[in-house]
């Protein structure tokens, strides 16, 4: 008997197979599958298992397909529970377009790739360029309908890849979603694009530019790549209740919290993730510009509804919504990889200020900078503490890395207070390795970008009245943190 369990027992890791109807390298498996087949993540019952899903190129649409070698015969299999594997992955896909029939996949792998009948949702904020392959990033709410249906149709990916992860609920207004598309043209369309220059040789320049750049446009499909959704949320302020003149404004921050981000296996590690976390730092560090625009639109809309019951619901929803400038950027339980990177962006937003750690900072000033960049006061530590390790680059001296180590110790103190487990100058050493990281991320990423410009750029050219300049006492080399939980 054990045997035979040994024999008909599949890990599911190394048994499913995904693949994108759009090239050869658009192949890999997921990173979890106890979401749809529990938490030993096997299955029993077949021999030489393969689950293929293959997609087509936008991933709207799903071919399932199942091979094995032979199954256990029907007593046993209700003996010992063989699972129905179709019915275990169709409840996370939309019903039509969950297919079993490869006739129906290749007809509408054939509608994206030469009649192009698909149309990438919302709004396109990035189109961009890494080596030979082209990226759009395109940004949507669940206010679209549009956009709503396409998600409804990925969002299953986020439970093969990320762990703890759940679907959303495609009725709260409050997210922003994120999608990166590659742009492709097929091959056969490329080639009677080169037939026909050759016959139009003798047109004007001019006319070729024009209808080249049509053509191109209507030639491409776009596959799907990845995305990324935070949440629009509201906090009280609790210094604002201490007074006695209450302002609804100034009561409702706003904070964007990241709570989801993937790229799927095969455009990993090509530098595809720095742009979208970029694109979603871009838009809270415009958002009072946004939010203004369509503040206008929906006084002028309000003023039309009024009457209507229906239509004063809406308008809370808006007003939850809201128009205020978001005020803080976060993450949801981020793994290292993002938490690297997010560090790497608010140290190069800090930077920007050029605070030297020799600076004498009041607890005034420190919330001045966090909110000038969007950050947390712990990510203002780490921000604080990957700066005196650059100084000790710059200056060969130790005695910044030492105040580095002595600054992550005081952290731990105020984070865990007396729950430390584990060896305390083990976790300093470790902490002082990831801010090395981070600095070594910040490098890489704005060398190889250098027409990045910093984020706080973006405040100082939309807004007249910002004044970024902070009163830095420069004489004085005291450093003063004063740890306060956000």
């Amino acid at each position: 008997m054990n045997k035979l369990n040994e024999l008909y027992l599949t890990k599911l890791s190394t048994s499913i197979t995904m693949k994108f109807e759009s090239g050869e390298s658009n192949v890999f498996s997921p990173d979890f599958t106890h979401q749809f087949f529990g938490p030993q993540e096997s299955i029993f019952g077949y021999k030489n298992l393969s689950i293929i899903l293959s997609f087509t190129p936008s991933a709207s649409y799903c071919l399932f397909e199942l091979k094995h070698d032979g199954s256990l015969q029907l007593q046993q299999t209700q003996a010992l529970g063989t699972p129905d594997i179709r019915g275990k992955i169709a409840p996370y896909f939309v019903k039509d377009c969950f297919l079993t029939t490869k006739r129906r996949f290749t007809e509408q792998v054939n509608n994206e790739k030469k009649k192009n009948t698909f149309e990438i949702p919302g709004k396109i904020v990035k189109r961009f360029r890494l080596g030979k392959q082209k990226f759009v990033i395109t940004m949507g709410t669940f206010q679209d309908p549009d956009f709503v249906m396409y998600f409804e149709r990925i969002q299953h990916f986020i439970l093969w890849f990320c762990d703890g992860s759940s679907s959303l609920d495609l009725t709260d207004t409050n997210w922003r979603v994120w999608i990166i598309f590659e742009e492709n043209q097929d091959q056969e369309q490329k080639e009677n694009k080169n037939k026909n220059k050759n016959k139009n040789k003798n047109k004007n320049e001019n006319q070729k530019e024009k209808e080249n750049e049509n053509e191109n446009e209507k030639d491409l499909y776009f596959t799907f790549v990845g995305f990324s959704y935070a949440y629009l949320f509201t906090l009280p302020n609790n210094e604002i209740f201490k007074q006695k003149q209450i302002n609804i404004q100034e009561i409702l921050k706003n904070r964007l919290r990241i709570s989801n981000f993937l790229i799927l296996p095969a455009f990993r590690d090509i530098g595809i993730s720095e742009y979208l976390l970029r694109v979603i730092y871009e838009y809270s560090f415009n958002s009072h510009q946004i939010d203004n625009k369509k503040k206008e639109k929906e006084i002028q809309k309000e003023k039309e509804i009024e009457k209507s019951k229906e239509n004063e619901k809406r308008k809370e929803k808006k007003f939850n919504d809201n128009s205020l400038a978001i005020s803080q950027i976060t993450t949801e339980d981020p793994n290292e990889t993002l938490q690297n990177l997010r560090s790497a962006f608010d140290l190069w937003n800090y930077l920007s200020l050029k605070i030297k750690p020799s600076h004498y900072l009041t607890q005034n000033q420190v919330s001045e900078i966090c909110k000038k960049i969007k950050i947390c006061f712990r990510q203002f530590r780490i921000c604080f503490e990957c700066s005196c390790l650059l100084e000790s680059e710059y200056n060969y001296s130790r005695n910044f890395e030492q105040l580095t180590k002595i600054l992550i110790q005081d952290r731990f103190k105020n984070e865990f207070d007396d729950l430390l487990i584990g060896n305390l100058e083990t976790r300093i050493e470790n902490e002082f390795q990831k801010n090395k990281k981070i600095i070594s991320t910040m490098k890489l990423i704005f060398n190889t970008q250098q027409n990045w410009k910093p984020l706080l750029s973006i405040v100082n050219n939309s807004s007249s009245n910002s004044n970024n300049s902070l009163n830095i006492n420069k004489n004085q080399m005291q450093i003063e943190l004063n740890y306060r939980k956000n």
